[in-house]
């Protein structure tokens, strides 16, 4: 069992050691050995202390017999890296104070945080800059930097690395998701996506915001890449470490592993010069400060890409890891929408043509992102609803992963007929349709129609409105039963059909051919929609 004297002892010399009472109490037991060895008694143990350290303060070297005790009682410790951190006490102290600035106090206050340094950076993932942070905010004597962190990180052996190879592995994982992601999604589209799945996330902001001036819809695609590529190479940082992300130099972004990303940028669209050394060329962290430095002409890109890092900085590692591989793939879909159209469609095809690709849809999923079924039940839907005879549409030729929240829709297409104050909706959805991906659907409708209400009232009172909402799938067998259901005041049919009993009711004629190349050749043909998708209308129509 330590005595008071032992534990009161071992506190004073504030060493890294671990913090659970019982390990202090083995730890104060090797103390007494070590001071016993020294020929200590207990009663000048404080005594001692105060005279070794003191000797080390004023002459700037440790006794002997001080260096002694520190390294048996850190090496004793049964911690990671024990022995390391005992060799290193006093060598990464002296780094502190000649490298670093550190006075005498600062450095063995800072290291008394030596454990939880090398715990955080091993097992919490942490970098130097995210620790520098964390330990600001926990202890307020000493001034914590990335740079004094890296040092010791780099002491003990734990130093966060970025590789080439880690680089390309997310690279490669990251553009094969990205057309599942956005599908014919356009940026702006692409940016609302995520700012829905941001929002759920705990982003702090509209991030849509700052993407969109990243990458404005419309306009040349050349004048923010810069800030996109570093957006892309801290996204790619964060997938394997917790990092502070507005620290722009931590993970060398002139070096081998960065260059590998930036050369992945097509020279249609990038210049071959680094981004950080551009843009950021002897600023530590992008903060307020980089953006009032900017020209002006610069600074909307600027503050954007700061925004973007600051809020992504704001979140737990879980919640930024995810966002940051969805920002990721948006860099994706930027580089994919920056470039020429490789694919080209025919401008119409003939019905027997279109006999194939309808049977493909009535078939099975298409393996399309769900974009062709999508566009051939907006051709379907749109005959039906002609408005001519006073139907009015919203969402035909929308991305399939448009949020119906944001425009307003009770399904992917919807058309509205005032005088008989009926809406029919569609919702088309690939392969098997389950009760699950109803009920979340009808859980964002609630949301819907609270903002649409308004709209509602203009014409007549809610409840006087009905709305059927038909679900379009390949296998309906566990969507469950059709149902009515009063959502915000208003009826709700809920309906579901096969792809092939959809298309089936109508014939193929010249008219509806007409109307297939109007929606799904011509909308396929947009850059929007991914080259894969066009590449599988040829094949499927050949």
């Amino acid at each position: 069992m330590a005595t008071v004297e032992a534990l009161r002892t071992l506190r004073a010399l504030l060493l890294p050691l671990p913090a659970a009472p019982e390990k202090e109490a083995e730890c104060a037991d090797m103390l007494e050995a070590s001071l016993a060895a020294e020929g200590i008694t207990v009663s000048d143990y404080g005594s001692w202390v105060s005279l070794k350290l003191g000797e080390w303060k004023d002459s700037g070297a440790a006794p002997a017999s001080l260096v002694n005790v520190v390294k048996a009682v850190i090496a004793g410790s049964d911690q990671p890296a024990s022995g390391r951190l005992a060799e290193r006490y006093f060598e990464c102290h002296e780094t502190l104070r000649n490298e670093h600035f550190y006075s005498h106090d600062e450095a063995r206050w800072f290291l008394s945080h030596g454990t939880l340094i090398y715990d955080l950076s091993t097992q919490a993932r942490m970098t130097a800059a995210q620790i520098a942070n964390l330990l600001t905010l926990r202890d307020a004597r000493a001034s914590f930097s990335r740079q004094s962190v890296e040092s010791f990180q780099a002491k003990l052996q734990a130093s966060p690395s970025l590789t080439k190879q880690d680089v390309n592995d997310v690279y490669e994982s990251d553009k094969a998701a990205e057309p599942a992601y956005f599908a014919d999604a356009g940026m702006d589209e692409a940016a609302d996506l995520i700012a829905e799945s941001a929002g759920v996330l705990g982003f702090p902001r509209n991030i849509a915001e700052p993407l969109k001036v990243l990458a404005p819809s419309g306009h040349h695609p050349t004048r923010f890449v810069p800030y996109i590529q570093m957006l892309h190479y801290q996204c790619t940082i964060a997938e394997f470490y917790d990092h502070a992300l507005t620290d722009l130099y931590e993970f060398s972004p002139r070096g081998v592993s960065a260059t590998e990303l930036f050369d992945k940028y097509p020279p249609l669209i990038a210049a071959a010069a680094n981004p950080y050394l551009n843009n950021a060329k002897a600023v530590e962290r992008a903060d307020s400060g980089w953006v009032r430095m900017k020209k002006a002409a610069e600074r909307p890109g600027t503050m954007a890409l700061q925004e973007i890092l600051a809020g992504l900085q704001d979140m737990g590692f879980a919640a930024r890891r995810e966002l940051a591989r969805l920002l990721r793939l948006w860099c994706h879909r930027f580089v994919r929408l920056s470039m020429p159209l490789t694919v080209a469609l025919p401008n119409t095809l003939a019905q027997e043509s279109w006999k194939k690709l309808l049977n493909q849809v009535g078939g099975g999923n298409t393996s399309s992102y769900g974009i062709i079924e999508q566009r051939v039940v907006d051709t379907f839907a749109t005959g039906q609803h002609k408005e001519a005879d006073g139907w009015r549409s919203r969402g035909v030729g929308s991305s399939v992963n448009a949020t119906n929240i944001s425009q307003k829709k009770v399904g992917d297409c919807e058309f509205q007929h005032a005088e008989s104050r009926v809406i029919r909706a569609f919702e088309s959805h690939g392969g098997s349709l389950s009760s699950i991906y109803v009920d979340d659907h009808l859980r964002t409708l609630r949301k819907t129609l609270t903002m649409k209400k308004a709209e509602l009232e203009l014409v007549a009172d809610p409840a006087e409105w009905k709305i059927e909402l038909i679900f379009v799938a390949h296998d309906i067998v566990a969507a469950g039963p059709a149902r009515n259901e009063n959502i915000e005041g208003i009826n709700v049919d809920i309906s579901y059909t096969t792809f092939a009993e959809f298309i089936a009711g109508r014939e193929l004629d010249a008219e509806l051919c007409d109307d297939l190349d109007v929606h799904v050749l011509g909308s396929a043909s947009q850059l929007r929609t991914p080259h894969e998708v066009r590449t599988r209308i040829l094949e499927i129509t050949a």
